[in-house]
């Protein structure tokens, strides 16, 4: 039987591959056909250069769409504090772990690995986890009491996946302080620490509970990354970036013209 490890890393060989056939089908094909269509006969006559040149995004719109969200803002105050809380949670925990994870396993760095670095990093994933999980929870929420009106926009399983992602990454954690309880760095851990505080006094098989919840927290957040591009939540990247590359004098105009040539 494979370690926990193997299994993790033949998990994410798959999830890769599925990853990046969804981006290349939902996102990439979609770009370029937007360019196609944006493009005016000089352009193309001028080549590659300037497909080059109109693909380069437009700060401005990433910043108001793809960060800023003001177009939901400009919606609805609630919509957008989900919205924000999901993106900013999501996007802090993504990066903070992926730099823990770095400085850990592969270029490690002693103030990060073993000094009060660690503490501050332990410290910002719980933190940016709590804030995905509040906005999760209020997107759930929010989709099961108007489902009718939000199951075009929003999908339930995706966000109850990574709901489940947040979730099983504090239980693992928590168990294993249960089996470390001198764990230097529990303090910094606001969550998994108490939680751990609550459970050390049930007799169960800890080391058993741990390594499955290990394996089961791996699962479903590479399954988590594997459905992403499959998903409406790929708008988080097409809509931004696809938006910034049609901001353009007549482009309306022009997509109505090229989609008409094409058609007939």
């Amino acid at each position: 039987m494979m370690d926990k490890h193997t299994y993790f890393w033949v998990l994410i060989t798959i999830t890769m591959a599925v990853f990046l056939i969804g981006v290349y089908k939902n996102l990439v094909s979609r770009i370029a056909y937007v360019l196609w269509v944006n493009r005016t006969r000089e352009e193309e006559e001028a080549g590659l250069a300037a497909g080059l040149k109109q693909f380069l995004p437009d700060l401005k719109t990433i910043m108001n769409e793809g960060i800023l969200q003001k177009r939901i803002q400009e919606r609805s105050g609630f919509l957008w504090v989900r919205h924000f809380l999901i993106f900013a949670g999501f996007m802090l925990i993504f990066v903070f772990d992926v730099f823990l994870t770095v400085v850990e396993k592969y270029i490690p760095i002693e103030y990060f690995h073993t000094g009060a670095g660690r503490g501050f990093l332990k410290f910002t994933l719980e933190a940016s986890g709590a804030v995905l999980l509040v906005g999760l929870t209020l997107g759930i929420v929010h989709r099961l009491v108007f489902a009718e009106k939000e199951k075009g926009l929003i999908e339930l399983r995706l966000l109850v996946l990574l709901w489940l992602v947040v979730v099983t990454g504090y239980l693992t954690e928590a168990f294993r302080f249960v089996l470390e309880p001198t764990d230097p760095f529990i303090a910094f851990s606001f969550i998994g620490g108490p939680l751990a505080g609550l459970l050390k006094d049930f007799s169960w098989p800890w080391e058993e509970f741990a390594s499955w919840m290990w394996i089961l927290h791996a699962t479903v957040t590479l399954a988590f990354f594997a459905c992403v591009p499959f998903s409406k939540f790929v708008h988080v990247l097409a809509s931004p970036l696809g938006r910034s590359i049609t901001q353009r004098e007549a482009f309306g105009q022009q997509k109505r013209e090229r989609i008409s040539e094409g058609l007939l």
